[in-house]
């Protein structure tokens, strides 16, 4: 029988043999465990974090969750790059939020295989958009 691992890893073989993109990647859903003021504390900490995991390739996208009003949920949204659950769950732990019980996070594999961008780059202005 195969590992979890393995059967992801097949998927998105069979996604890519059928000429779709195929990319696996890791999304934390998180959730708060603390009131906003408590939350607030390790802002700067868990920014810092999250700014190192960009810089290092590792995260793919970021941010919070918005609730059916238009406004914050408290909730936010993590894409990883890494190869496994494991590492994506070894991301998540050691945000501070997460080691010091701020915020929860629940953890899945998710696969990219459709989808566009756009980006835009004025070299004259020194300007980058995206959407």
């Amino acid at each position: 029988m195969a590992s979890p691992e393995e059967e992801m890893k097949a998927l998105v073989a069979r996604y890519r043999e059928r000429g779709l993109l195929g990319n696996l990647y890791f999304i934390s859903v998180t959730k708060p465990l603390v009131e906003r003021s408590v939350l607030m504390e390790m802002h700067d900490a868990h920014l810092e974090y999250q700014h190192h995991l960009e810089e290092s390739g590792i995260l793919f996208a970021a941010g919070p969750l918005l609730n059916e009003a238009g406004g914050p949920s408290g909730e936010s949204m993590n894409i990883y790059r890494v190869s496994s659950l494991a590492a994506a769950q070894e991301i998540v732990d050691n945000d501070p939020m997460h080691r010091t019980k701020r915020r929860s996070a629940e953890l899945r594999p998710w696969v990219m295989n459709e989808g566009s961008f756009k980006l835009e780059l004025s070299m004259s202005a020194k300007k980058i958009s995206f959407s």
